[in-house]
């Protein structure tokens, strides 16, 4: 028995002490960061979706323990995760979580998996890096996804060769990538991995797709590979006109959202003697670059196929949030 209440109690406190108030109507348990629980509140507001404290969401992620799931009263309980809960990474275990994406507590969950099922919707992590969650109508997405698409290379070619921005290199990939075309020119690393360069920081205040803006191209492959798991890696690289040269989901990313034919694709353990005369060949000669370059970031329905997640998940927040 005091075994059982030292539990309770521990429990308890971790909800006490880790959680925002309990009356609050959006709340948020294990996230890293400030940026998907800003991300979900900001999009509930928008959307006017009814929530106050007798329809209270909460929302549950991957970075703590699983307790919080069965202990918070929240009318609408919602499961997110934007990493790969088939493999265990950096020594982060996430058993028991890949249970959570179909899990008779939760009323909704979210994740990049394709799964068929009503309590389930496909929302890979590059959306809360990149998509404004108060674009509230399709002509502001499509906006958007024209302007990253279209994106019009600088008259006075000043772009230098390739950047790559990382704090770790989990499979050994990016530092494979970065020896493999050190050698057609200098390669920037503004993060810790690598790092030989300060401007990420110094210079640009930590604001990544404005030093990715100056280069070329960007070494941006994902930690681990699974069918649909797509970061904000990739997603970094096309939004600020670098050319990917990417390795993940695959080697299929987003197929209804990126355009293939304007992606790099790495070859983990394989030759690459082709992506790397290509990419040797686009550094030196200015008409292929900007041949390549040219090329349609994003497929012609991008918009739409985004407009149609975010309708979706409304729908799914405003029926279980009145019905339930």
């Amino acid at each position: 028995m005091y075994k059982i209440k030292s539990y309770l109690q521990t429990t308890y406190n971790y909800i006490k002490d880790k959680n925002v108030q309990s009356g609050k109507p959006v709340r948020f348990y294990n996230w890293i960061g400030e940026v998907g629980g800003y991300w979900f509140e900001r999009f509930i507001r928008s959307r006017n979706i009814p929530c106050h404290t007798n329809n209270t969401i909460a929302f549950f992620s991957v970075f703590g323990d699983l307790f919080p799931i069965s202990f918070d009263n929240a009318r609408v309980k919602v499961f997110y995760t934007g990493e790969n809960l088939h493999r265990n990474e950096f020594g982060f275990s996430y058993q028991g979580y890949s249970g959570c994406l179909q899990s008779h507590k939760l009323d909704l969950s979210l994740g990049f998996d394709y799964l068929k099922s009503e309590s389930y919707l496909r929302f890979p992590l590059w959306i809360l890096y990149f998509v404004d969650p108060m674009a509230t109508d399709s002509l502001s997405i499509k906006e958007m996804c024209d302007r990253i698409s279209n994106r019009l290379i600088d008259n006075d070619n000043s772009k230098r060769f390739c950047s790559l921005v990382s704090g770790h290199d989990p499979n050994g990939l990016r530092k494979e990538i970065y020896e493999s075309l050190i050698d057609i020119d200098e390669i920037s690393c503004g993060g810790s991995f690598l790092n030989n360069s300060s401007e990420l920081k110094d210079v640009f205040g930590n604001d990544k797709i404005r030093y990715l803006e100056q280069f070329k191209f960007n070494i941006c492959p994902e930690n681990s590979n699974a069918s649909g798991y797509v970061t904000e890696k990739i997603m970094g690289a096309v939004s600020s006109g670098a050319i990917p040269v990417y390795w993940g989901a695959d080697n299929n990313p987003e197929p209804e959202f990126l355009n293939k034919d304007a992606i790099i694709f790495w070859n983990k353990g394989e030759d690459n003697v082709k992506n790397i005369n290509l990419i040797r060949s686009l550094n030196q000669n200015a008409r292929l670059y900007r041949e390549f370059y040219s090329i349609p970031r994003l497929m012609p329905e991008a918009a739409e196929y985004l407009n149609e997640i975010f309708l979706e998940l409304e729908m799914k927040l405003r029926k279980l949030i009145l019905l339930k």
